[in-house]
């Protein structure tokens, strides 16, 4: 079975160039950079909770545990945040405010959260 492909640091620049031209400019950022710096699958930025990112006391978390129904292969999955994504996730998050900690971090125009098919698109 063949490697996914990922981007250099040069395109990955470009993408992020590019996102700033389109709406939904810091959620499409945010998400972008998760799967590069977090390494995760599309999936699991699908699946990703407010309350998987944020503490008790609103801050970012230095690191994570998905849940098996978050992750493939149903077997929970441990990801770190580095000070880049978490200031990224900073910025996002201070950008959308959740009701609920349960919501999706990422949500599509209705306000619904988006799925892995969705996101692939």
């Amino acid at each position: 079975m063949a490697q996914a492909a990922t981007l250099d640091a040069q395109q990955l620049q470009r993408v992020l160039d590019y996102l700033k031209t389109r709406r939904h400019y810091r959620r499409n950022r945010t998400m972008i950079l998760i799967t590069h710096w977090s390494m995760l699958r599309v999936g699991e930025v699908a699946a990703l909770r407010y309350c998987d990112v944020l503490d008790a006391d609103g801050q970012i978390r230095s690191e994570t545990v998905l849940a098996a129904n978050q992750t493939k292969g149903d077997k929970s999955r441990r990801i770190w945040f580095n000070e880049r994504m978490r200031a990224e996730l900073a910025a996002y998050v201070a950008a959308h405010r959740p009701k609920y900690n349960t919501q999706p971090l990422f949500y599509t125009q209705r306000r619904d959260g988006f799925t892995a098919d969705t996101l692939t698109l």
